[in-house]
């Protein structure tokens, strides 16, 4: 993986738009297109993540109130 897929892959991860990808990378839209898989793949990355935060979270709320 190059640098620049290295740096799109991190700000999909991050839930960036494809606005803020061109922005924050210096690629027009056509260029960005290129690295749609990484894009998706950084996404997916993303959204597994905040899943997991969440199931995380909700199971410590849970076990609180059961141990009152």
């Amino acid at each position: 993986m190059t640098l620049l897929e290295s740096r799109i892959y991190t700000y999909a991860r991050m839930l960036a738009s494809d606005e803020e990808l061109c922005r924050i990378c210096n690629l027009t839209p056509a260029a960005l297109e290129r690295h749609r898989g990484i894009i998706d793949e950084g996404k997916a990355a993303g959204m597994v993540g905040l899943r997991y935060e969440r199931a995380q979270t909700t199971a410590r709320r849970n076990a609180k109130g059961k141990g009152q």
